[in-house]
């Protein structure tokens, strides 16, 4: 036997030793970089193998059960078929999650499957995909509120007598995940898909899953790793404590723990499992299910039925759904509001010849690719500061659940600050029930309504140099430029009947004063809604970090200064830092600003600073001179916790003055005549030595690269030109380029609901058996047989650990202990 599996092939159950081990029920911290590594090979090619995108609880399933990738499927061991729960289409039962294996009742006997997928079914859900807007992230046996009319005439009890919600559910089964004779034929499903009694035309199984009253507070598919391991631990627990499982979940305990301690160690490994899914590079995610890339793309590349042609067209219809007139100026009709909700399983059966690809598993690998085709339309296709895409549509998923996902297409669109279009956020709900105000136009709009404003031009450089007037005599001075070129007050970038959407640049004035300042054009529509002294609302988000609550959800006031509004009384996160951008949005008529950060797609390092959200490449020149380079340096520098007595080095005052007193450019370079540098770093009363000092720190810092020194001309308009004409007045310029290193692109987002997944609570690591290898079964080869020994070992632990199953050996295998490598 190998001890350690060879790296070469891919995990094997009950041939190598267990691919899940006792350290992943502590979760993906604590497991050593070799186990994970292996799990990693192992999922990988389980996600190329499977002919279903692979959802995380069937990534566990085949961890722990024992998917074999040879002979594709689970090759027997704890899986008893006798105690798989029973189902039958279109009845009333309790819900099955996906991971669930189950014998669906047939008229020649149960047929096994593995569930690998499901959705809702509602009825109030067309043939045209229009989905009732408070249906879109609905719980389960949610009614319309304005009709009360019930979704499903379900009257199933749930357990012990409790009361039950009812959802109407659709199952996508692998019937081919068992070996041993134990998979459908294609002639049994074609003839069961015909029948149409036992499963429906496209071999799927419809139910009305009934859930306990008040279990659900969302849709069912938010939970489904939740409700799995609930299942795991107790429909399924003769099953998952099977003596015959590679890794029974009791035996990687310590003495002593008990039944939360079991479902601890079960999130554990859940939390493994997501945690590895997430980081596999040949590997896509939509929501909580993994498909390859080369599968993917294969359909992309495919020119037929749900092809990429298709899947294509899907995304546009979904994007028109609710798209203004693409008219030169909006019509007055044009300008209301308009909100549709359109799901994805519907729409792909429109398709021509889409039927044999909506078949058995095909369906589920088609709702997930076309969904993903949808987000990376979203994605880039909209405006990277709105969000938004033409014509101001907003288009993302509200409901990940109901007929394949449903998309929400809303004009005039508003941006969700700090989240990715794939995040459902069931906003048709919540607006039905109240919990959100819905997105109107104005009720009462301008006698004289005014065209959209045009967005401000950003403020340009000047083409070429001009000297600039000296400063005020002043020893060691800390120059400003003069005048500062950079425009202080946010770019609108639009302004629609629902909503002002402006991009704020921070500088080191607003977070050491603690404000934020408002544009002009926004204050001009505050109009009675706000006043000088009126509390708000700011909202922060910083995509990719979690803020602390009282800094994402602040009590501000609006201030009516002499030239300008601010939004005063903001306590800045320490990640905040001066040429962040902010991307801010008003509601018309409320009393909240939203103000978020956006993510590169390549994160930059400049000078060493690594910066991974949109920026100022100006304003970090200029703001950023004076300070250190970790976050919350802007505080420290003005707080007085930093050391005064340290004085700068002559090339550091230097590189300062050039950066702070140079004139810019957008991409942050900063040029400045090197006599004018000299003669601000010195002051006018320095004396010979330091002049010598400070020259010879010029010289240093362009033998450094960290200046460059060119050659100048000053013409008769006393602007700066380079090279000099030879009408110029020859000088010599210090131009200062911020060093900018591309860092590698950004993996995509994890999802939420894995993110949530992995960030479970987890099993303590200190009830953890102590061993390195632990015990499991072990195929023989053919003909041999396991000792006595080997027999009584098997027997005890199934005593010592409560496991389930025969106390003997199944034929063919043998029982190896647990031990340390080299003991």
């Amino acid at each position: 036997m190998t001890d350690v599996i060879d790296r070469v092939h891919v995990w094997r159950p009950y041939v190598d030793p267990p691919v899940l081990t006792a350290a992943m029920a502590a979760g993906p911290a604590q497991v050593p970089a070799d186990e994970l590594a292996v799990l990693s090979g192992y999922l990988e090619a389980l996600v190329g193998a499977r002919p279903a995108p692979v959802h995380v609880n069937v990534a566990f399933n085949a961890a722990y059960f024992g998917y074999d990738l040879d002979s594709g499927g689970y090759v027997g061991g704890p899986l008893d078929l006798d105690a798989f729960v029973r189902v039958e289409h279109r009845t009333c039962t309790a819900a099955l999650p996906v991971g669930a294996m189950v014998a669906v009742a047939t008229g020649a006997g149960p047929l096994y499957g593995e569930v690998v997928y499901r959705e809702g079914n509602h009825p109030a859900v067309g043939a045209d995909a229009a989905v009732p807007a408070w249906l879109s992230g609905a719980p389960a046996g949610a009614t319309d509120p304005t009709t009360g009319s019930s979704p499903s005439d379900c009257t199933h009890a749930a357990p012990e007598g409790a009361a039950a919600v009812a959802s109407a559910e659709r199952l996508v089964l692998d019937f081919d995940a068992f070996i041993s004779g134990f998979s459908a034929t294609e002639v049994q499903l074609s003839r069961l898909r015909r029948n149409a009694r036992w499963l429906d035309p496209r071999g799927h199984l419809l139910l009305d899953a009934t859930y306990p009253d008040g279990s659900t507070t969302g849709s069912p598919a938010g939970s489904e790793s939740a409700q799995y391991q609930r299942f795991l631990l107790t429909s399924a627990y003769e099953q998952v404590m099977s003596a015959a499982a590679p890794l029974p979940l009791s035996t990687v305990l310590a003495p002593g723990a008990g039944p939360d301690d079991m479902a601890d160690a079960l999130a554990g490994m859940f939390a493994t499992v997501a945690y590895v899914l997430s980081r596999l590079a040949s590997v896509r995610l939509w929501g909580a299910y993994a498909f390859s890339r080369d599968a993917f793309a294969r359909r992309l590349g495919s020119t037929g039925a749900l092809g990429g042609e298709d899947l294509a067209l899907l995304a546009g219809r979904l994007e028109s759904a609710a798209a203004a007139p693409r008219t030169r100026r909006r019509s007055a009709a044009s300008d209301t509001t308009a909100t549709a909700y359109t799901a994805v399983g519907p729409l792909l059966e429109l398709f021509s010849g889409a039927d044999e690809r909506l078949r058995g598993v095909e369906y589920a690998a088609a709702v997930v690719h076309a969904n993903t085709v949808v987000a990376d339309f979203g994605r880039r296709e909209s405006d990277p500061d709105t969000g938004l895409l033409a014509g101001d549509v907003s288009l993302r998923v509200d409901d990940a659940w109901q007929h394949g996902g449903v998309w929400r297409t809303h004009r005039p669109g508003v941006a969700e600050p700090g989240l990715d279009v794939a995040e459902p956020l069931g906003l048709g709900w919540r607006e039905a029930t109240g919990q959100v105000e819905p997105e109107v136009p104005q009720t009462e709009p301008p006698t004289n309504p005014e065209p959209e404003p045009a967005p401000e031009p950003e403020p340009q450089p000047e083409p070429a140099l001009q000297p600039e007037p000296a400063p005020e005599p002043a020893p060691e001075p800390a120059p400003e430029p003069e005048p500062d070129e950079l425009n202080d007050e946010g770019h609108v970038l639009n302004v629609t009947d629902s909503q002002v959407m402006w991009t704020q640049t921070l500088r080191l004035v607003h977070l050491t004063g603690s404000y934020l300042p408002v544009p002009a054009k926004v204050t001009e529509l505050w109009h009675s809604s706000v006043s000088d002294g009126t509390e708000l609302r700011l909202a922060l988000h910083h995509a990719g970090a979690e803020l602390e609550p009282e800094e994402a959800s602040q009590a501000v006031t609006a201030r009516d200064g002499a030239t300008t509004w601010t939004v005063a009384g903001v306590t800045w996160p320490l990640d905040f830092y001066p040429a962040l951008r902010l991307m801010c949005t008003w509601q018309r008529g409320g009393r909240g600003i939203t103000a978020s950060t956006t993510l590169l797609d390549f994160p930059v390092t400049v000078d060493g600073l690594l910066i991974e959200h949109r920026y100022d490449a100006a304003v970090l020149t200029r703001d950023n001179a004076d300070l250190g380079r970790g976050p919350g340096s802007w505080k420290a520098t003005h707080s007085g916790s930093q050391a005064e007595d340290v004085a700068p080095t002559w090339p550091a005052r230097v590189l300062r003055v050039v950066r702070q007193a140079g004139r810019l450019d957008p991409d942050g370079r900063a040029t400045l005549p090197q006599a004018r540098a000299i003669e601000i770093t010195c002051g006018p009363e320095a004396s010979g030595a330091d002049r010598a000092a400070c020259v010879l720190a010029v010289d240093d810092l362009v033998s450094q690269a960290k200046l460059r020194r060119l050659p100048a001309g000053l013409d008769g308009r006393l602007r700066w030109v380079s090279p000099p004409l030879p009408e110029t007045v020859p000088v010599t310029v210090l131009v200062y380029t911020p060093t900018v290193v591309v860092g590698p692109a950004r993996k995509p987002n994890v999802p939420g609901v894995l993110t949530g997944l992995i960030a479970a609570r987890t099993l303590d690591p200190r009830l953890l058996v102590d061993v390195e290898v632990s015990q499991h079964l072990r195929k023989l080869q053919p003909g041999q047989q396991a000792s006595q020994a080997q027999r009584d070992a098997y027997r005890e632990q199934r005593e010592t650990f409560h496991l389930s199953g025969s106390s003997d050996l199944p034929p063919g295998y043998t029982f190896v202990r647990s031990f340390r490598r080299g003991s």
